[in-house]
């Protein structure tokens, strides 16, 4: 886990998983995407990013990239988005309560 906000009902993750960058977001039975990566993380120091860009649609569709040492390293679609996430906290390096 690199960095979390929200719950299982309604939020969003950023990890690494098989070397792997991985975006998990979830809003009730509405929207649960995973976005995966295509590039394997290098060794040493990286940096990883993602950014939402919104189709302007009134489910808050858009689409999410990843991007690994500023190059791109993945993307895909979000259907539907909400600005507000689960009752949990916003986390970094770990998932403590409910996973998303």
């Amino acid at each position: 886990m690199i960095t979390c906000a929200g719950a299982f009902s309604a939020g969003w993750s950023l990890y690494v998983q098989g070397g792997q960058p991985k975006f998990r977001y979830t809003f009730f039975d509405i929207a649960d995407v995973t976005i995966s990566g295509t590039e394997t993380l290098p060794e040493g120091k990286v940096t990883l990013t993602s950014e939402f860009a919104s189709d302007g649609a009134k489910g808050g569709g858009g689409t999410l990239k990843l991007f690994v040492n500023g190059k791109p390293a993945g993307e895909g679609r979000v259907k539907n988005s909400i600005m507000r996430h689960g009752l949990e906290p916003f986390e970094v390096g770990r998932d403590s309560i409910t996973p998303i």
